[in-house]
């Protein structure tokens, strides 16, 4: 449980600098730009690896046992996560409504999966994942509101393609690439 402590510390912690604006220039200014960068990439990078690796070795310790009924919740709030995590990279309209679709769709997905899985691990990783989604979104739009900054919009067509494309990486996901890449179907 150590190591997916650690990997949602060196995660977490990578994404929280931004919210610590002095640090973060201290940082820049030591390091440049591009350096802090590819910095704050290693370390989320490395935050990655571990939580994989502790989540994967974590010993199953129930904390609740969730109704069968959730996975279809759950199922449900997977649909516009993926939409807005393609949205995140494909400026269109959305954004006059949803800001920060990663962000949203960060916590989307924690949710679904604290909905899902009662165990200890998933509790620490979905629920740090959550937490930090929330405080994020709060950080990043008051930081933007204070500079002005307003939301970059595209064209429509970015919007609808982001829906096919959230839409085929879901099915992807639940036919496929859940049970292949995290080990646990989801239609079985």
């Amino acid at each position: 449980m150590g190591q997916l402590v650690a990997g949602l510390g060196l995660f977490i912690g990578a994404h929280a600098l931004p919210m610590l604006q002095g640090l973060r220039s201290s940082l820049q200014s030591r390091f440049g730009v591009n350096g802090y960068l590819i910095a704050m990439a290693l370390v989320s990078l490395a935050g990655m690896v571990l939580i994989g690796q502790g989540y994967g070795a974590a010993p199953y310790v129930e904390v609740w046992s969730p109704p069968r009924g959730l996975r279809h919740v759950s199922y449900l709030l997977m649909l516009p996560a993926f939409t807005l995590l393609i949205a995140t990279y494909l400026p269109g309209q959305l954004r006059r409504f949803v800001r920060h679709p990663m962000l949203l769709a960060v916590k989307l997905w924690a949710t679904a999966h604290l909905l899902a899985n009662g165990d200890l691990a998933s509790m620490l990783l979905f629920g740090g994942l959550l937490a930090w989604a929330v405080v994020d979104l709060i950080s990043v739009s008051r930081r933007q509101r204070a500079a002005g900054v307003t939301p970059t919009l595209g064209p429509v067509r970015n919007d609808m393609i982001a829906v096919v494309a959230g839409l085929g990486l879901y099915a992807l996901t639940v036919f496929w690439g859940h049970g292949a890449i995290i080990g646990v179907g989801l239609l079985g």
